[in-house]
């Protein structure tokens, strides 16, 4: 009996998702930043007027670590993030629909998709021409998002 095949998620659905998560990644920036100024007044390092993200490229770095780790780890983890498991979609392996994604592809996809998200979306623009309605950060990191059918 063949493994029934799971629809991929349409463009909409991950959208909402992204817009979901967007507002827990504000929330961590938030923590993020109150935790690097806490830790810049504990240490003496803050020196007149605060402003981690054009003074220090350690703090910029550490913040994208911040948010890249977000999704590495629900990835990892699940498939999953807050955001996706709400509109019922799921990542998983391009070769293997269904698995969990590999550590590799967790990593590749969470480094390029806010570039190609940032270039005016160009990684969902690329769906719209590509036949299988792939995102261009699907094809880069050979993962699929597919739509998850509804609990009985």
């Amino acid at each position: 009996m063949a493994a029934p095949t799971l629809p991929l998620a349409p463009v909409w659905r991950r959208l909402a998702a992204l817009l979901y998560d967007g507002f827990i990644l504000l929330a961590l920036s938030f923590c993020y930043g109150a935790a690097a100024t806490l830790l810049e007044t504990l240490t003496g390092l803050h020196k007149g007027d605060y402003q981690p993200m054009f003074a220090s490229g350690w703090f910029s770095l550490g913040w994208v670590l911040t948010l890249v780790g977000f999704y590495y780890w629900f990835w990892r983890k699940s498939g999953q993030t807050i955001g996706m498991r709400t509109w019922r979609i799921k990542l998983t392996d391009g070769a293997n629909i269904g698995a969990a994604p590999t550590r590799r592809q967790c990593l590749v996809r969470a480094l390029i998709a806010p570039p190609l998200i940032a270039l005016g979306g160009l990684a969902y623009w690329y769906s719209l021409f590509n036949h299988r309605r792939e995102c261009l950060h699907d094809k880069i990191s050979r993962t699929q998002v597919i739509t998850v059918p509804k609990s009985a």
